[in-house]
């Protein structure tokens, strides 16, 4: 979640957890209110692996969450090729917030990440750090 913590301007710690329907949890501090993000990740898997995969398919099969309205999706395009967040359809989804990101570079080291999809779809470029 480092695209995350340079996109927002804060430290975000991380903690692993496999309960409910998400994978992690994210905590930040903003002017002195902590808050917490149940995280669940995705991943858009690469087109040898499964050639009818795609990021519609996988913002579509989100409908699925029907009471997760502090739920974070978070879902990892590991797809060559471009993106155009304009040609992606986000429909009625019943969670907190939707996030996009996908290594930009053929060496992995920069990455982009996009979103919050359910407000704009707005992208940032960063490095992966080293």
């Amino acid at each position: 979640m480092f695209g995350m913590a340079q996109r927002i301007g804060q430290t975000v710690f991380l903690a692993p957890s496999e309960a409910q329907d998400y994978d992690f949890v994210a905590s930040w501090v903003v002017d002195g209110t902590q808050h917490l993000a149940p995280v669940q990740l995705k991943e858009v898997v690469p087109h040898d692996l499964n050639r009818s995969t795609s990021i519609q398919q996988t913002v579509d099969a989100l409908l699925k969450y029907v009471d997760s309205e502090d739920l974070t999706v978070a879902i990892h395009l590991n797809q060559r090729g471009h993106f155009d967040p304009a040609h992606l359809t986000v429909p009625r989804l019943k969670i907190a917030a939707l996030w996009v990101f996908s290594a930009i570079s053929e060496d992995q080291n920069e990455w982009a990440l996009w979103g919050n999809f359910l407000e704009t779809s707005e992208g940032r470029r960063y490095a992966y750090p080293t």
